[in-house]
């Protein structure tokens, strides 16, 4: 499990240079269809089915890839296991990341 805290649209914690990119990426075509908002919330990337229903509190279905909880936090599968927890080819993370932002 990785968390990264964006605040006013800036990433606030370390991460790899590749996830910065993907995520601020996100941050920009969001910010394009929206208008210009200054957004702060956490993105915990996880890398289990595990993982996902024990934050959720439930069983999910394979489908289910991730979401946002509690206005703030967004949770999504690591893109590196993202067709290996569900049927969605790896392709759609970014489409995916972009949605729940």
């Amino acid at each position: 499990m990785e968390e990264i805290e964006i605040e006013n649209n800036k990433i606030i914690s370390k991460c790899k240079p590749e996830k910065k990119k993907i995520i601020n990426s996100s941050l920009k075509k969001v910010n394009n269809f929206f208008g210009n908002k200054k957004i702060s919330f956490k993105i915990i990337f996880i890398k289990t089915r595990k993982e996902m229903n024990n934050f959720v509190g439930h069983k999910t279905k394979r489908w289910e890839v991730g979401g946002v909880f509690d206005h703030y936090t967004l949770l999504l599968f690591d893109k590196d296991v993202f067709d290996k927890v569900s049927p969605h080819p790896k392709k759609y993370f970014f489409s995916t990341l972009v949605h729940e932002v």
